[in-house]
Order: C-alpha cells, then sequence, then structure tokens
C-alpha cells in the first residue's frame, strides 16, 4: 500500500537517522514503529492470581529483595517483576492492591522477626504517584 505523508522535515531527518543506525530501511523503520504503537494501544488481558498464589509469590519477592544490594530503593511493581520476570501491568488491579498491602505486611512481619545485622526491607514512604517506596536495609536493634 502507498501512502502519502506531509511531515516534519526535522522528524524526517531523525528517522532517518535512526534507521541508518538500526541499520534497517526508512519503511522498515517506519512499519516497526507503527506495531508498536499498535501494540501500546491494545489492551492488556489482566490476570487474577489466587490468594495461594499471592502468599508464594509474596515470599518469591521477599526473598529477592533481601538478596538484593543494601540501601537498594525499589518500588512493589519493580520487584514483582525482578522476582517473577512478570509485567505488572498484566495483573488486575485487584491483584496488585492485594500483593501491595500484603507485602508491606510481610516485609514488616520481616523486619520485626530479623537479627540484628539482617538484610530486611524497610517502608520509605509513597511517591507522588501514592505507590509505596522500600529500600534494603541492614537490621539495627535500635530502629
Amino acid at each position: 500500500m502507498q501512502i502519502v505523508l506531509d511531515i516534519d522535515d526535522t522528524a524526517v531527518s531523525d528517522a532517518l537517522q535512526l534507521a541508518v543506525k538500526e541499520d534497517i530501511t526508512f519503511i522498515q523503520l517506519l512499519e516497526n514503529l507503527i506495531r508498536k504503537a499498535v501494540d501500546l494501544t491494545t489492551p492488556i488481558e489482566t490476570v487474577e492470581l489466587s490468594e495461594k498464589k499471592i502468599k508464594a509469590t509474596l515470599e518469591q519477592m521477599l526473598k529477592v529483595a533481601v538478596g538484593s544490594d543494601i540501601d537498594k530503593l525499589f518500588q512493589v511493581s519493580e520487584l514483582y517483576f525482578t522476582a517473577t520476570g512478570q509485567s505488572w501491568k498484566e495483573l488486575s488491579p485487584n491483584t496488585r492492591k492485594a500483593i501491595g498491602r500484603q507485602f508491606r505486611k510481610r516485609a514488616n512481619v520481616h523486619y520485626k522477626s530479623a537479627d540484628e545485622g539482617d538484610i530486611v526491607v524497610n517502608f520509605e514512604g509513597r511517591t507522588l504517584q501514592n505507590a509505596a517506596m522500600y529500600r534494603v536495609i541492614q537490621r539495627d536493634l535500635l530502629t
């Protein structure tokens, strides 16, 4: 199919440079960009996890978190991806909320039962978007 487009010269120049950099033709670049745009607008089917699966996922996430570098700051969505390899957005909103709430509870239980010097996860606060932020720290019995 042939299409005639009136596109800004700067945009075309940038696209041509990108095509050269990617070692593909200009047409291939446009096709790739169109496909990506379509993929971004295609709704993702979400998954609802059972309570048993959520608990298993939480344990896996906590294990990954305490195995991380000390002083690492993260959100639950990032940790979920690291621990499972699955996209946070693929989870249903109810499952995301359940994992978020239960992770904080599980992290608090782990923190309180930890000995001095153990690696724990500490709630640090919230982002502007209200996402909880956590930090991997070494447990100090004074705190």
